[in-house]
Order: C-alpha cells, then sequence, then structure tokens
C-alpha cells in the first residue's frame, strides 16, 4: 500500500501511524492507520486482520469527484485458487469488481464504472531480469525503493514516538 501511495502522490512531506496488534499471541502488527502528509492533500492507509465486512479498497475524494473501489488485485485470489499467469485474462478484474467515479452534475450525482487496470506482478521481475540481462532500463528505480524504506522508517518512528516524522531532506 505505501509503495502504491508514493507511486500515485510521490514523498510524502510527514508521515504519521498508528500500529497495533488486536490479537491475542499475534507474532506482528495486526492492524493499521498511516497518515501521509503532503502539501494538498492527506493519504490515509488503513487495514486489519479483525474486519468482519471490507470496506473500499481505495477510496478518493477531491472537491468535483469521489472514487471508489472495493476489491483486492485479482491475480493474488487467483494464485491462491492455484491459477498461473499466462491466460489472456490474467490481472483482468472482473466488471463487479471496477471502481466507480462519482459526480455531481447539475445536482445530481452521476456514476461512471472505470475498467480497472490489468495487473502483471510477473512484470516486476521479469523487468529486472531483462535490466541485467540486456540492459533494460528498470520499471522501478533503486531510488525508488529507497524512499519507500524511508517512508517505512518514518512510520515506525512514528509509531514509537507516537508523532509526525517529517521527510523532507
Amino acid at each position: 500500500m505505501i509503495d502504491q501511495a508514493y507511486v500515485l502522490f510521490g514523498m510524502p512531506h510527514e508521515v504519521y501511524a498508528d500500529l497495533r496488534k488486536q490479537r491475542k499471541g499475534s507474532s506482528g502488527i495486526d492492524n493499521f492507520e498511516i497518515h501521509l502528509y503532503y502539501t494538498d492533500k492527506r493519504i490515509i492507509l488503513s487495514a486489519g486482520e479483525l474486519v468482519v465486512e471490507s470496506g473500499p479498497h481505495f477510496m478518493v475524494h477531491g472537491r468535483k469527484a469521489t472514487f471508489i473501489k472495493y476489491g483486492q488485485d485479482i491475480q493474488e485470489s487467483r494464485l491462491l485458487n492455484g491459477e498461473r499467469p499466462g491466460t489472456a485474462d490474467w490481472g483482468q478484474d472482473e466488471e463487479n469488481s471496477f471502481g466507480t467515479v462519482y459526480t455531481m452534475l447539475q445536482g445530481k450525482i452521476l456514476q461512471e464504472k472505470i475498467p480497472t487496470e490489468i495487473g502483471n506482478y510477473g512484470e516486476y521481475y521479469d523487468n529486472i531480469y531483462r535490466a541485467v540481462a540486456y540492459g533494460e532500463k528498470l520499471l522501478v528505480k533503486p531510488e525508488e525503493s529507497v524512499d519507500v524504506l524511508r517512508i517505512v522508517e518514518a512510520i515506525q518512528k512514528s509509531n514509537e514516538e507516537k508523532r509526525r516524522i517529517n521527510l523532507k531532506i
């Protein structure tokens, strides 16, 4: 989720995080809320394992519209069901999982389904291979990975110190 926010919105100026272990005997964080602060927006990332009914996976509010999408990337569930990449529809979301844009026009709320971008986890690894073997440009630059790690470290520090952490260099 952090790397997705980074790709969409860039490096935040500050972060605040509340990381928790909700289940007895949990070996790791099983609930979190992370705030990423930008000059003109705040991004909230949250997840938890003690959830009976999942809410939206993405919810973006702007002055003129709202975008809401339910459901996870289809690739994970297909892999868990024993399917393997390579089919023509691999990574293609089902229509009932497309996102919806809601806009207000002349006092009426209009809805428009937006097809999900086709995913392909394997392309990330294929690209690394082609970069090493043939000098192809990396899709994910090392400095972008470093930025995401800086965000993760600031999140951990924020949780420990219970305060916002500045990321400006």
